[in-house]
């Protein structure tokens, strides 16, 4: 496996998700790099931190969660993880918007 052709996907899938919004496209890229380098703390954590950015936090928990298996010190996960229960938590609140006055 040569790991500069992850790294490649995972430069890519980084490009479509903060440039251009397209994040299935950016998971998907993601997801690639992820298992052309399964064992990756960073690829591991960055294929969370895209669903984290399309908005599916319990898949970004979920991947957190697995890339943590792998490598349970590395901060990006942490951080990842930490945004995405604060996020998941939060999207199950009411907003104060919706209450009627």
């Amino acid at each position: 496996m040569n790991e500069h052709t992850s790294q490649l996907y995972e430069f890519g899938s980084f490009r479509l998700l903060k440039v251009t919004g397209r994040h299935a496209e950016a998971i998907a890229h993601n997801q690639r790099a992820q298992e052309l380098d399964p064992l990756s703390p960073w690829l591991n954590a960055t294929l969370a931190w895209a669903f984290y950015y399309a908005g599916q936090y319990d898949r970004a928990l979920t991947q957190c969660w697995k890339a943590l298996e792998i490598e349970p010190r590395f901060g990006i996960t942490h951080w990842t993880l930490g945004w995405s229960i604060w996020r998941s938590i939060n999207l199950r609140k009411p907003s104060p918007r919706s209450k009627k006055p």
